[in-house]
Order: C-alpha cells, then sequence, then structure tokens
C-alpha cells in the first residue's frame, strides 16, 4: 500500500472573540497608562511602573495567542488538524479519518443544505470569504461532523489518493 503524507499551514483571520481580547487588553493598558502619574504623585509609582509592565506583557502575550495558524496534515487515511498560536504554541484540534467521510464539497454547495442543523461544526479556514473554502462531511463516532478548511493542491491531491471520489460539487 502506497503512503501519503502531504501538510499545509493556513494563516487564520482573528475571530470576534479574540479581536474583543485585543481589544480589551489595550483599553486595559491605556487605563494603567493614564493612572501611572497618579500613582507616582501619591507615592505609590512602583506600582504604577509594575502594573505597565505587567500589562504591557499581558498585551504581547494576548496578541501572540490569538495570532492563529492551522496546519494542515494528510497521513495516510487520517487528516490532522493542529493550531499554531503565535508561531510557537502548538495544539492538536482533531484528527479526521478519511474514509469516514461523506463528501467534500465547496462552501456554497446545495448538498450542504441537509446538514444545516448538524452541531458539530469546526472552522479550520482562514475565516475569510474565498473560493478555495472547502467543506468536509464526516460519519464520525461522535455522528455527523462538518469541518471548514482551505485545501492547496498538495492536500486536495493526498486526499484524493486515499478517496478518489471524495471531492463533489
Amino acid at each position: 500500500m502506497n503512503e501519503v503524507f502531504a501538510e499545509q499551514i493556513i494563516k487564520s483571520k482573528a475571530s470576534p472573540k479574540e479581536i474583543g481580547a485585543r481589544i480589551m487588553i489595550i483599553m486595559a493598558l491605556i487605563m494603567v497608562i493614564l493612572a501611572v502619574p497618579y500613582l507616582i504623585a501619591i507615592k505609590l509609582g512602583i506600582v504604577g511602573f509594575t502594573l505597565f509592565f505587567l500589562c504591557a506583557y499581558l498585551t504581547y502575550y494576548v496578541f501572540k495567542i490569538t495570532d492563529i495558524e492551522f496546519e494542515y496534515s494528510v497521513a495516510n487515511a487520517d487528516f490532522y488538524v493542529e493550531k499554531i498560536m503565535g508561531q510557537i504554541k502548538r495544539k492538536k484540534c482533531r484528527v479526521f479519518n478519511l474514509r469516514q467521510a461523506i463528501f467534500i464539497v465547496p462552501e456554497n454547495s446545495d448538498k450542504l443544505r441537509e446538514y444545516s442543523n448538524c452541531e458539530n461544526i469546526y472552522d479550520y479556514s482562514s475565516r475569510t470569504k474565498s473560493d478555495d473554502k472547502m467543506v468536509a462531511v464526516f460519519n464520525s463516532d461522535h455522528g455527523i461532523e462538518i469541518m471548514y478548511f482551505e485545501p492547496n493542491e498538495k492536500i486536495a491531491h493526498a486526499i484524493k489518493s486515499v478517496r478518489p471520489n471524495l471531492f463533489q460539487n
């Protein structure tokens, strides 16, 4: 049996939740900056500077962990998805068995209408409007699962070598 391996990294746009976290930490940093002169005036300057450096570090950290990329890997009949935060921290998201896949179609396909009430939906795409966005539907042990992703030609070819008729229109 031929072994198949391909991988791809895709940059993801920040979600509304991540944007909210960024806004909140920036607001906290601004409030600390405005409070430092007052704290210096009442002889608590060291507390002000400590708060400033702590808040500056938290701002850096929040921006780093909300900078997300997804890595797709196809190894034999398994489709691995990992989340990379800040280009340093890696977290395994899901492993999908391509043998359990029902089909893969473009995002705007009519075939997805019957799966519109599915609860297990995973978005591992760039979160932008794109013609390359595909939807994979799986019949796994957890029930019907839907995955949004954006495969390049290498990943698509690897999937086709495992399941040739999986891509549909």
